[in-house]
């Protein structure tokens, strides 16, 4: 990964500041790496930081920034319900990874009640021609035991 320059990260901060939602999810990425100061802050702080900008990106339906807020929440929060809310905004927008993760929260039953057809309807919407009932029967008869 290329360093930014602190010159280009002070003009992104100044974007962010300004409105700019691609500069907001990038500033959120720099916060999060911590690779903008000197002295990093410590993770739960950068983390914080981070799902500030995040949510100031997605406010303006940015689908990056809602998949992203999406992982955030997943892997540094746990919060598998504020996660699942933001892959949903991300999925209703047509963003593939943001559909995936939707299919296997309903299918596993992470942040949401376990819906197998649910999932299934959002598989569909990516992989319409794949054959994915005889996949989710088998997983239904599995997980039966």
């Amino acid at each position: 990964m290329v360093e930014n320059s602190l010159d280009e990260v002070s003009i992104i901060k100044q974007k962010a500041e300004f409105g700019d939602s691609l500069a907001q999810l990038q500033w959120a990425l720099i916060c999060l790496c911590g690779k903008r100061q000197k002295e990093a802050k410590p993770l739960k702080k950068r983390v914080a930081e981070a799902i500030i900008w995040l949510e100031k990106s997605c406010k303006q339906h940015c689908t990056q920034a809602q998949f992203i807020l999406g992982c955030v929440y997943d892997v540094y929060t746990e919060n598998k319900e504020e996660a699942f809310r933001w892959w949903k905004e991300a999925a209703e927008q047509e963003d593939a990874r943001a559909i995936v993760r939707i299919a296997e929260c309903l299918l596993n039953g992470n942040g949401v009640e376990k819906d197998i057809d649910e999932a299934i309807k959002w598989y569909k919407t990516i992989c319409p021609f794949i054959e994915v009932e005889s996949f989710l029967e088998k997983y239904k008869m599995q997980n039966k035991q």
